[in-house]
């Protein structure tokens, strides 16, 4: 790594050489995000690491870490006072003020961990994103709230060019997509019954993009979702995996109630074919409606049954069919 500096608002640059050296069997430290200053003056970044799986024979890695460093005469000299995340990788800070300190780390997600003392110790480690969304960034919103963009950052880089071209067609549609992915996953919050999650993810497309469209239509299905009358039904796995006809009656049967009641279905079965036969059985129940059903894989197989027409005076209230 070289430490660049500048001492005449960037015409002229220096370079220093002396960054830490990287740990035996591991890569040369990588890193990753900004460049901040603590309440002390101090400097702190991120670095990570990969460790070779064999470093006498390739370049191929086993496992990731990630490191804060800390400065105390301006950049000149670095050392690193603790590890971030013992599996993570690309990892970028935040000064909350004081020696309090966030790091967004990559891991298969973004993790959030806490510092309260300059870095020294980080903990209180929290996921905040699903599965591939990364990199992490955080910024802080006029309010004082604190906002996680996805799409690599996109939501800074977007911002960043509206300031220099308000009307910028390219950066105002990238915010719409950063917007139309927060619906999207509140979307899917939903679809799990993670109804507090859900309207969390709307609230950021809100702040990304007020004026948004779909927010409003899914902000009424949520309402909905979360004030039906929710009938949950057990499936025993033995009799799903043998299309047993004692299973096909009863799903027969919650076919006939859904038509009747209107309701909306959502189909738990551990893979594709049982959810579509599970899907098919309702179907060939009496009645002429259509079944309007969702299908989310997992275990143990289950049927609900969401009576979106009838408003229960407890939200939370399950009805329970063994």
């Amino acid at each position: 790594i070289w430490v660049c500096r500048s001492a005449d608002g960037g015409r002229t640059w220096t370079q220093r050489k002396e960054f830490p050296a990287g740990e035996g069997g591991w890569m040369p430290f990588v890193p990753f995000g900004p460049i901040l200053v603590g309440a002390d003056g101090a400097l702190h970044t991120s670095c990570y690491a990969g460790e070779f799986a064999e470093a006498a024979v390739s370049t191929r890695t086993k496992g990731w870490r990630a490191w804060h460093f800390r400065s105390d005469d301006d950049g000149r000299t670095w050392r690193q006072t603790s590890v971030i995340g013992a599996k993570h990788n690309e990892t970028a800070i935040f000064h909350l003020g004081g020696r309090n300190w966030l790091a967004a780390a990559r891991i298969d997600a973004m993790e959030l961990f806490r510092s309260e003392d300059d870095g020294a110790t980080l903990g209180d480690v929290r996921r905040v994103t699903e599965r591939n969304e990364i990199n992490g960034h955080l910024a802080r919103l006029k309010d004082g709230r604190l906002l996680t963009p996805i799409d690599d950052c996109a939501y800074d880089s977007y911002r960043a060019a509206l300031l220099v071209a308000p009307n910028h067609p390219a950066a105002l549609h990238g915010l719409e997509r950063v917007a139309e992915r927060y619906v999207a996953m509140a979307e899917q919050a939903a679809e799990k019954g993670q109804y507090n999650t859900a309207r969390s993810m709307l609230e950021r497309a809100r702040i990304v993009d007020e004026n948004l469209a779909s927010i409003a239509a899914a902000e009424a299905q949520i309402k909905m979702r979360s004030t039906a009358q929710r009938q949950h039904t057990s499936l025993d796995g033995g009799q799903l995996s043998a299309h047993g006809s004692e299973l096909a009656a009863r799903l027969k049967a919650l076919g006939a109630q859904a038509k009747a009641q209107d309701s909306w279905v959502v189909i738990r079965a551990r893979n594709d074919a049982e959810g579509r036969w599970i899907y098919q059985q309702m179907a060939d129940s009496p009645g002429s409606r259509r079944i309007r059903a969702e299908l989310t894989l997992g275990a143990p197989p289950a049927v609900d049954l969401l009576e979106l027409n009838a408003a229960s005076n407890d939200p939370a209230s399950i009805q329970e069919n063994q």
